[in-house]
Parts: structure tokens; C-alpha cells; sequence
């Protein structure tokens, strides 16, 4: 319809599409999620040490923040060298 009219077409999210999106953010951001995430998917020393932290009373952003920080400076460890050696 739009294309037969020469204007672009604007389509509204329906409540259903919205509801989804801030559901898959929150799983991805809530630091619950990233903790539990961590718990299935981490070596057993480290899910270990995560539940040591949180029987000590760390709070789930503390540990949220530690895990996030931790899986970044893994990967700058582990980025290969890029540039060209003479």
C-alpha cells in the first residue's frame, strides 16, 4: 500500500513486539540474569567462587560488574596480535 502511494511505510510495534524486546534486554542486563548465566555456563571453580561471594553479601551488581569485567579483560588477553612485526 505504501509503495503504491510513493511514500516509505512506517509500521507500528505492536504492545506484544515491545513487551518482548525490554524482556530479552533485561535478561541480557538484569544482574540476576548475568549471575544465573554465569552459574550454567562457567567452570565449576568459578561457579564455586561466585557462590562464595554471594554467601559472603555481595550484592548481584557488585558480582554482575566482576563477571562483565572479568570476561573483558579475558578477551583483550586473548586477542591475538594484529599488527606486523619487522
Amino acid at each position: 500500500m505504501c509503495r503504491a502511494k510513493h511514500v516509505d511505510c512506517v509500521y507500528r510495534q505492536t504492545p506484544e513486539g515491545n513487551f518482548r524486546e525490554r524482556l530479552e534486554a533485561l535478561q541480557v542486563s538484569h544482574p540476576a540474569a548475568v549471575i544465573y548465566r554465569a552459574i550454567q555456563t562457567r567452570p565449576e571453580a568459578e561457579v564455586q567462587e561466585i557462590v562464595r561471594r554471594i554467601q559472603a553479601g555481595a550484592d548481584a551488581e557488585t558480582i554482575a560488574r566482576q563477571l562483565s569485567t572479568a570476561d573483558l579483560l579475558l578477551r583483550v588477553h586473548l586477542e591475538p596480535e594484529t599488527r606486523c612485526r619487522y
